[in-house]
């Protein structure tokens, strides 16, 4: 059984790819972009249906993170410098991720 109160925190010098291990491993990932970046999502799998991980968006400036289906795939959500997103796999099930993502000052 993973452990989900576990935080990976990462700067990105590049564009990532998060593994089915970190996805299901982590609870919050505390990213800083660097730059634009887009991070890529594993595929989905039964092994990740159910699953869910916080991405955060720590950028100390202007920078966006796009989270992407795979590599290249169809964008799910654009997070924004302070904002967060919570992911869901729905494991093969299209979609096989759905992204909230937590506005900066929403009510």
């Amino acid at each position: 059984m993973s452990n989900k109160q576990l935080t990976l925190t990462e700067t990105l010098s590049a564009d990532r790819v998060l593994t089915a291990a970190e996805f299901s491993d982590y609870g919050v990932l505390d990213i800083t972009p660097g730059a634009a970046r887009n991070i890529d999502l594993p595929a989905g799998s039964a092994a990740l249906a159910g699953q869910q991980i916080i991405l955060r968006n720590a950028a100390q400036s202007a920078h966006t993170i796009t989270l992407r289906l795979t590599s290249g795939g169809t964008t799910i959500a654009t997070i924004d410098q302070n904002e967060s997103a919570v992911i869901l796999c729905h494991g093969t099930v299209a979609p096989t991720f759905t992204a909230t993502v937590m506005k900066v000052g929403a009510t």
